[in-house]
């Protein structure tokens, strides 16, 4: 966390290392994979099967289990990752799918009490984070280490609800919790790969950037 005066404003930038030294892709896909198996394995939880998408049944994943689990946290984590591109976005979208989360496990979730606390949380920093002139003097920014743990937080409690024989809801239905940021990462990961441009550089041809462009 790092705090800068100036004419009379206070900055709080919630951060960690990839906002203070700008570490490459790699060193960030290594570090959410090295996340990915810590769930997987102190946490027990994991991506087993995909639910009923087709009505033919329930789609085992069986030995690609540990390897989907791995692929889906990655992308949405960098996923919510891309989509922090205006004050309270990424905020508002995680706040959204953990509430989902909590509608859907209800009380007797342990998931539930995780997305409940996140989302204390997240409307704390929210209340600091949109740009009204009640915070003008007092702001806040998550910076891409707060951004990446949301979605993380947002794996985590998903696989929660939708593993496991208590499972809550079906793993398919899960996708709503984070369908725009993955349906603007994907989409922005096909229109580059047209366009012979590398997919992990920065760029304003996200959904929100075509937004502000449109009016």
């Amino acid at each position: 966390m790092a705090t800068q005066w100036g004419e009379g404003h206070l900055l709080v930038v919630v951060g960690g290392l990839d906002d203070r030294f700008g570490l490459p892709a790699t060193v960030r896909f290594a570090t959410e994979i090295a996340a990915a198996l810590i769930m997987v394995y102190a946490g027990g939880l994991q991506l087993h099967d995909i639910g009923d998408p087709f009505g033919v049944g329930v789609l085992s994943l069986d030995g690609f289990s540990l390897i989907a689990t791995v692929i889906v946290t990655v992308t949405i984590v960098n996923a919510y990752n891309f989509v922090d591109g205006a004050d309270g976005l990424a905020g508002l979208l995680v706040l959204i799918g953990l509430i989902a989360v909590a509608i859907v496990g209800g009380a007797g979730a342990s998931s539930t009490a995780i997305a409940l606390l996140a989302s204390t949380a997240i409307v704390g920093f929210l209340v600091f984070n949109f740009p009204v002139n009640g915070n003008r003097r007092l702001r806040s920014f998550m910076g891409d280490a707060g951004s990446t743990f949301l979605g993380f937080i947002i794996v985590w409690v998903a696989l929660g609800v939708s593993q496991g024989p208590d499972r809550f809801i079906s793993p398919v239905y899960c996708l709503w919790f984070a369908a725009i940021p993955v349906f603007d990462c994907l989409t922005r990961f096909v229109r580059r790969l047209v366009r012979h441009v590398s997919p992990l550089t920065p760029g304003r041809d996200h959904f929100h950037h075509v937004l502000y462009r449109s009016g």
